[in-house]
Order: C-alpha cells, then sequence, then structure tokens
C-alpha cells in the first residue's frame, strides 16, 4: 500500500512538473514575441544624440528628413541644473526640459514639420541647430 502511495505521488509530481514546465514554455514564447513587437517597434525609429557638454553642444547641427525620430539630449556640462528649449525658428516652443543634477539624460519621439529648430540651453552660448527636410 505505502508503495502504491509512493507511485502515485511520484506519478503526480512528474505530471505537475510537465504541466509547469509546458506553461513556462509558453509563456517564454509569449514574452519572445512581445520583445521582437517592441524591438521592431524600436527599429522604426533613428535616434538622433545631442550632447551638452561645458564647451556647448555637440553636434551643433543636426540635418534629417521629415518623419519621427528619438532626440536623445545629454547633459554633460558638469552644472548642477540646466534648461532646454527646443523651438522653432518662428518663436513657437516646442519642449522645454529642465534638469536637477550635472549628469543627465532625456529623450522624447519627435515628428517635426519641415522647416528650422533650435535647441538651447541656459548653460551655454552654443544652440544646436536642427534641419527637417521636406
Amino acid at each position: 500500500m505505502l508503495r502504491k502511495r509512493s507511485n502515485q505521488i511520484r506519478a503526480f509530481t512528474i505530471a505537475a512538473l510537465l504541466i509547469l514546465s509546458a506553461g513556462f514554455v509558453v509563456w517564454a514564447m509569449d514574452q519572445a514575441s512581445s520583445s521582437s513587437a517592441i524591438q521592431s517597434d524600436a527599429d522604426k525609429f533613428e535616434v538622433e544624440l545631442v550632447t551638452l557638454h561645458a564647451s556647448g553642444f555637440e553636434p551643433l547641427e543636426i540635418r534629417r528628413p521629415k518623419g519621427s525620430f528619438v532626440l536623445l539630449l545629454e547633459d554633460r556640462s558638469g552644472k548642477d541644473a540646466s534648461a532646454f528649449t527646443l523651438r522653432d525658428l518662428k518663436g513657437g516652443h516646442l519642449r522645454e526640459v529642465t534638469t536637477k543634477r550635472a549628469s543627465f539624460e532625456w529623450h522624447d519621439v519627435l515628428s517635426l514639420q519641415p522647416g528650422d529648430y533650435l535647441l538651447t540651453s541656459n548653460n551655454s552660448d552654443s544652440a544646436c541647430h536642427i534641419t527637417i527636410l521636406p
């Protein structure tokens, strides 16, 4: 009787492990397909990196075709706080970002119309000129 009970427990344990393993495989496959979907969405956007150093912006100019892109802004000025403004040359403010630490990164997906834009900071006399081509 004890042997029969032991075999039943072993069979139940094996069955439970198989069910858990199958569930994990399905979960892992779902995660992989979700990651692929996220990755393929991220692949659709180009990234423009702009860094503010103590000496000014790098690069000073970006020229790109119309379409969505990620603007990645790094504050490496060494200042405790910085304020950044992105505006079109007609005077309209599009984005304002304020940092409160010496090392900061900010990013956003932008879809700008063809034209000229200026990224400035209160901690620099230089600016990054962005041209969106038609």
